[in-house]
């Protein structure tokens, strides 16, 4: 087994544990306390999110295009999100989080029983309807997110551990992803729906957009009632 398949082995049957403790930790008093919060920063968030698995979040149609390529080399496999599994604290669905490419191997071996193989059409629809729930695609890669991709989840803005890690510390690591909002002056009504579903805090109430934290998962655009936001390429909306 190369090195790369087996981080990913042991990773898959230690990452419910590490979730758990994940969230017991985010949720409590040490994050708030100046002493503890700047150790458990430098001790604990920093290298989960710099030295471990980086999350880069994208649109729908990203997603589906993802999956398409994975289908092509290999199979999907469709399983439990770890983060809602272990905490059940909301109420969105559990079997929609994606092991792709190397993850499959590694996650169908460590929880044999939850995950399977499903067609391209199928994990479309999945892809779907979490956007459609408001939930946020995100392609998790391993080696400071600079490695093999292994899963595509579909966070929750209240349930997904690392978009809570995030709130806590604003520096914890989200790879920017290749789309970037942009914002229609004329057709903006400045309703604030936007800023409601923005994860990264790049969007006002009044429909400003601060670029550096755009991040490119869509869902401003997706919400907005005027259609005033649109995803274009990251490096032709210059951010």
């Amino acid at each position: 087994m190369n090195p790369l398949r087996l981080l990913l082995a042991i990773y898959a049957r230690l990452e419910r544990p590490l979730l758990r403790f994940n969230y017991w930790l985010v949720r409590s008093p040490l994050v708030r306390w100046p002493v503890t919060r700047q150790l458990l920063w430098l001790g604990a968030f920093l290298p989960i999110s710099y030295a471990g698995a980086a999350g880069q979040p994208m649109t729908a149609d990203e997603a589906v295009e993802l999956l398409q390529a994975a289908g092509e080399e290999g199979v999907i496999a469709v399983g439990p999100c770890g983060c809602r599994t272990v905490h059940c604290g909301c109420d969105h669905p559990t079997r929609t989080d994606f092991a792709v490419y190397e993850g499959v191997e590694a996650w169908s071996r460590a929880h044999p029983a939850q995950y399977q193989v499903l067609s391209l059409a199928k994990a479309e629809a999945i892809v779907r309807d979490c956007r459609n729930r408001g939930m946020m695609q995100v392609f998790y890669r391993t080696g400071m997110g600079g490695g093999a991709g292994y899963a595509l989840c579909n966070c929750c803005l209240d349930g997904c551990l690392p978009l809570m890690n995030r709130r806590a510390y604003r520096n914890y690591r989200f790879i920017r992803g290749t789309q970037l909002a942009q914002v229609d002056a004329d057709r903006c009504t400045a309703c604030g729906t936007c800023a409601g579903v923005c994860a990264f805090g790049a969007r006002e109430a009044d429909g400003s957009l601060d670029v550096r934290h755009c991040y490119g998962c869509g869902l401003c655009a997706d919400a907005c009632p005027a259609r005033a936001v649109a995803m274009v390429p990251r490096e032709r909306g210059g951010g």
